[in-house]
């Protein structure tokens, strides 16, 4: 419902007809207007210096950084001022991360980029030309994930060994706790070291279900292009559904220390503080947003025509 209102305050019949349908819902018990409870801290619009939509976002030292369609590649010290970089590349950039020492960005066609510095950009050798929708740094190795069952290890991302998940299903983010690898598209699958997978839940090719997964240091949290769209485990084996506080589909979450916040369709977000009991956090934009980090203690999110959001 709060989906709802927030679309009728954006349509043309505008700011009564929401007011109007708030005090309908708040009849329900004992009457009244409901108040929608504002997100703790305020998001502000950044300029990205692109109308490129933005497909992940990730920290890379002292620096974020952001990666998007046609090759885009943007950098920032704060998250608010943003540099253009020169990827070399038009290919679609879906997945971005960083060990400390080296930045690795995966997209189309089994594309991969290598830098040190953010500035210049190397071409790395993938082996595959399979879609690569993301990839993870698990301490002492990446792992690229991709379509059609696509996983590739590297401990520096310049050279990857193709690794083999037993199914041919699509898979879009990676996480580790240290001792388990989770990796969800449509499916589930864990591994101890990434070099050998077991099937947690089945699925096939095609557009991830399962958008992006994340670990908190106490547990991991998937989100979903559904309704359903949180889940959480604390092991990666055993799964459970939350309840929402909109349903519009989340493609990304990230976890600050102290709470959870997850982005996905029509711009939605909402938070938690232990990934169970959620709130609604309006609408960052009217366009979809594809990625969330936490960086020099804020939220930066990120997505299509170049929308860059900031919670302070």
């Amino acid at each position: 419902m709060r989906r709802s209102v927030d679309a009728m305050i954006k349509s043309p019949m505008g700011m009564a007809a929401a007011v109007l349908l708030l005090s309908i819902v708040g009849c329900g018990n004992g009457g009244g207007t409901v108040e929608i409870p504002p997100a703790p801290g305020t998001w502000s619009a950044a300029s990205s210096g692109t109308s490129k939509s933005l497909y992940a976002v990730a920290p890379a030292g002292l620096q974020v950084v952001a990666v998007g369609a046609l090759g885009t590649i943007v950098t920032s010290a704060n998250g608010e001022s943003w540099i253009l970089r020169s990827s070399g590349t038009n290919t679609h950039l879906y997945g971005v991360a960083s060990s400390g020492a080296n930045v690795v960005v995966v997209g189309d066609f089994g594309a991969i980029l290598t830098s040190s510095n953010l500035a210049s950009w190397a071409t790395a050798s993938s082996g595959t030309s399979n879609r690569l929708n993301g990839v993870g740094w698990t301490g002492n190795q990446f792992i690229a994930v991709g379509d059609n069952g696509t996983v590739l290890t590297s401990p520096d991302g310049a050279a990857w060994t193709p690794q083999t998940l037993g199914a041919n299903s699509a898979l879009c983010s990676v996480a580790t706790n240290g001792s388990t690898i989770v990796a969800v598209g449509n499916g589930i699958f864990t591994s101890p070291t990434g070099t050998g997978w077991t099937t947690i839940t089945a699925g096939g090719p095609g557009t991830c279900a399962n958008r992006s997964v994340i670990w908190s240091g106490a547990q991991f949290l998937h989100t979903h292009d559904g309704s359903d769209n949180v889940y959480t485990s604390f092991n990666g084996i055993t799964w459970t559904t939350q309840t929402p506080a909109v349903g519009n589909g989340m493609y990304a979450a990230a976890w600050s220390g102290s709470q959870f916040v997850t982005v996905g369709q029509y711009g939605t977000n909402q938070y938690s503080a232990d990934g169970i009991s959620w709130t609604w956090g309006g609408d960052l934009s009217n366009y979809d947003m594809n990625g969330i980090t936490w960086f020099n203690n804020h939220f930066i999110a990120v997505g299509l025509n170049g929308v860059i959001a900031v919670r302070q």
